[in-house]
C-alpha cells in the first residue's frame, strides 16, 4: 500500500506538471496597435483588438491570423504550435510518464509567447515615407533570417551533418533572398498619393 500511495503521488504530479504547460498565453501585438485580429484552427475561432493575450487550444493549431486596421492592408499569417522544451524535464529529473500524458493529451506543443504583426500602409504620403517603412521592415526581416542562419550554421559546425546540413543553409539563404526580393517588389509598388503638408499660414503684418 506505501508503495500505491508513492505511485498516485507520482501520478498525480505528472498531471499538475501537464495541466500548468497547457495554461499558456501568446501576446498579440501589431503595428500600428488597435488592429481587430481574427484566429480561425480547428473547432476555435476568436476575434480580439490588439494588443490581446489569447489561449488557444493546441488542438487547434496551426492558427490563421488574419489583422486590419484603417489605412492599412490586411495581413494574414499562421500561428504555429512547437514542441516544448520543457518538456525534457519530465524525462531528465524524473519519470517519462509526465512526457506519455502530455503526448497523449496533445500538450507537448505550445505557441510562441508573443505574436506581432508589422502591418503594411495601404499607400504613402510621399515616397520617402514609403521608403523608410519599407526599409525598417526589411531590416526586420534580414535579421531573422540572418538569426536562423546563424544557429543553423553553428548547430552545423558543432555536428556533423554532413550534405544534409549544407542543403538546409543554402534553403535558408534562398528563402533569405526571395522574401526580400518580394518585399523590395512591395516596396516599388506600393501606392504614394503624393500629397503634402499644409504649412501654417504665416501671420500678416499690419499696417497701421
Amino acid at each position: 500500500m506505501r508503495h500505491a500511495a508513492y505511485l498516485l503521488v507520482g501520478l498525480g504530479a505528472a498531471l499538475a506538471g501537464c495541466s500548468s504547460l497547457s495554461e499558456q498565453e501568446t501576446r498579440i501585438a501589431t503595428s500600428p496597435a488597435g488592429a481587430e485580429c481574427v484566429l480561425e484552427g480547428r473547432g476555435y475561432r476568436e476575434t480580439v483588438r490588439t494588443p490581446a493575450a489569447v489561449a488557444p487550444p493546441i488542438a487547434a493549431a496551426p492558427l490563421a491570423v488574419t489583422c486590419t486596421a484603417p489605412g492599412h492592408r490586411a495581413a494574414k499569417g499562421w500561428m504555429k504550435a512547437r514542441f516544448d522544451n520543457r518538456m525534457f524535464g519530465n524525462l531528465v529529473f524524473g519519470s517519462s510518464l509526465g512526457v506519455v500524458i502530455d503526448m497523449i493529451n496533445d500538450r507537448d506543443r505550445v505557441y510562441p509567447s508573443a505574436y506581432r504583426v508589422h502591418m503594411e500602409p495601404a499607400s504613402f504620403r510621399t515616397e520617402a515615407a514609403r521608403d523608410a517603412w519599407y526599409g525598417r521592415f526589411r531590416a526586420h526581416v534580414a535579421e531573422k533570417w540572418d538569426r536562423a542562419l546563424a544557429a543553423r550554421s553553428l548547430d552545423c559546425s558543432e555536428s556533423d551533418g554532413g550534405y544534409a546540413c549544407v542543403e538546409e543553409v543554402t534553403a535558408l539563404r534562398e528563402g533569405r533572398g526571395r522574401e526580400l526580393a518580394a518585399l523590395d517588389a512591395r516596396r516599388r509598388n506600393a501606392f504614394v498619393t503624393g500629397e503634402t503638408v499644409a504649412e501654417e499660414p504665416r501671420p500678416q503684418a499690419q499696417l497701421n
